[in-house]
């Protein structure tokens, strides 16, 4: 972990408010204890522990001091990382933590001192999340969100890997390099050379001298696990190039284990994607790719009417082929459209810097098997390239302003659209099945997130105890309004009979 964030644990951890809410929260576990009629923390498991400890948060999240602990938190990270910044300054050529394996690239001269603090930040989250994977959901903070490379590569690392596939890729690896020198999957190569050296947006990698030879490598090794020795298609190379770009710099002097985690990601990510980018061929992808068209649709049409006039006149049209199209749904003409960037997951169509702002939030999302933001970013888009589109007049023309103005568009431009009209409801997908609200609380007063009256007196009472007397006493007060209740209507009951 970074030096600054050691430091300004030890502070905090030095601090009043610490020791309070530590008392607090001593407190509200030994009264989870006895609701769970355990006598120590040690019996429990580590689940049992987790909810228990939840549960005591629950209790005292709006004590005063449990506020405090977080104001003093900020004020004192605040300080450290500021501290970090301005020795950082003094001493450019070293890195931040000169214990850590953080590249400082030497090429990239920070503009300001919020860069700095940024660049300084993210390394730190980025070490904090390897310590402790469970909270990668803590990146649904970074949604719509540029991540800086440190914090980039451990999202990408955390949703991705799996150990399994990465010692089998290991040990394939020799094998697969022989196969390369005995020229056995040379037409991988000539593909992979044509791709990187003939399209604009991946010049960066084709400063990659040697990225051919790796791309055979690991396109080989995805072709020996095809199912039915199926062939290679056009989306297997290009959906392989944003790993690629990740470690940008690295290739020419590239190692097998950057190989076999790259093989890692890029398997497991191919055998978790969604069913409308996979290859057409059945029902299942055709009517996914179909709802997704809708869905764009319906979007639009509720942003911008004028811009969903103008695809359903375009899209209606018939074309100068033989297969005219002005009997297809504006859903089957759409799906047609936008088909050859979902299936590539926008690789070819957009930069490469735009593709991956794209693809940390789809990554950052995979925790989460409902949230699929697939379709806002193609909304994104038609929004984004909004004006030459209004002016198209048939499919081919629609198709041909994508291809073409897709090329120049920033993360700006697909940020402010996905912040205006989609932001709200993707953050409440994501987030759905996450909030305290899930977590199981048997106390009725902590499901309601109100603090009882007894934390704001003295600690030496039993809070056990305390809470017992307080719902005994609402029970009796409930009692009695029923007793009189019923004492009034018995009272009315004979008034009304004597009448």
């Amino acid at each position: 972990m970074a030096n600054w964030i050691d430091t300004a644990k030890g502070d905090v951890v030095k601090s009043d408010d610490w020791q309070v809410v530590s008392d607090l929260l001593h407190q509200a576990v030994l009264q989870q204890l006895k609701e769970f009629h355990v006598s120590l923390f040690s019996e429990l498991n580590n689940v049992e522990r987790d909810l228990c400890i939840n549960r005591a948060l629950k209790l005292i999240e709006n004590h005063q001091s449990y506020q405090a602990l977080f104001k003093t938190v900020s004020v004192t990270l605040q300080q450290a990382v500021l501290e970090q910044v301005k020795s950082a300054t003094q001493d450019r050529g070293h890195n931040f933590d000169q214990s850590s394996s953080y590249k400082n690239d030497s090429n990239t001269q920070m503009s300001s001192e919020i860069d700095r603090i940024l660049q300084c930040t993210a390394y730190a989250a980025a070490k904090l999340l390897e310590k402790r994977p469970q909270f990668r959901k803590r990146l649904y903070l970074c949604f719509n969100r540029r991540l800086p490379e440190p914090l980039r590569n451990i999202a990408w690392k955390l949703q991705l890997r799996n150990e399994s596939i990465y010692q089998d890729c290991f040990n394939e690896i020799e094998k697969l390099k022989k196969n390369r020198q005995l020229g056995r999957h040379i037409n991988i190569k000539h593909r992979c050379k044509a791709i990187i050296h003939t399209e604009p947006l991946f010049a960066v990698l084709a400063q990659e001298g040697n990225l051919p030879d790796i791309m055979e490598i690991i396109l080989s090794y995805r072709q020996l696990h095809l199912k039915d020795n199926a062939s290679l298609v056009d989306t297997d190379y290009m959906l392989l190039l944003p790993f690629l770009y990740l470690k940008c710099g690295d290739w020419n002097n590239c190692t097998i284990e950057l190989i076999a985690t790259t093989i890692e990601y890029y398997t497991v990510f191919m055998s978790t994607r969604q069913e409308h980018m996979k290859e057409a061929g059945n029902q299942k992808t055709a009517t996914s790719m179909k709802d997704l068209a809708k869905i764009v649709i319906s979007r639009i049409k509720t942003i911008d009417i004028d811009l969903y006039k103008a695809l359903q006149s375009a899209l209606a049209s018939p074309e100068e082929t033989s297969k005219p199209l002005h009997n297809a749904s504006i859903y089957q003409s759409t799906a047609m459209i936008l088909r050859p960037l979902v299936r590539s997951l926008f690789v070819g169509f957009l930069p490469m810097d735009v593709v991956c702002f794209i693809w940390d939030q789809i990554i950052i999302g995979m925790s989460n098997p409902q949230f699929d933001c697939i379709p806002a970013f193609c909304s994104s888009i038609l929004l984004s390239l909004r004006q030459p589109i209004i002016e198209c007049k048939t499919i081919k023309a629609v198709e041909e302003t994508i291809i073409k103005d897709c090329r120049i568009l920033t993360i700006t431009e697909i940020q402010y659209q996905i912040e205006q009209f989609f932001y709200k409801d993707l953050r409440l997908d994501l987030f759905k099945g996450i909030t305290g609200d899930d977590i199981p609380i048997v106390d009725p007063i902590a499901a309601l997130s109100q603090l009882p009256e007894w934390t704001n007196k003295a600690y030496d009472k039993s809070f056990h105890d305390e809470l017992l007397e307080k719902r005994k006493a609402e029970r009796e007060q409930l009692q009695d309004h029923r007793r009189q209740l019923i004492k009034e209507a018995e009272g009315a009951r004979k008034l009304s009979a004597k009448d």
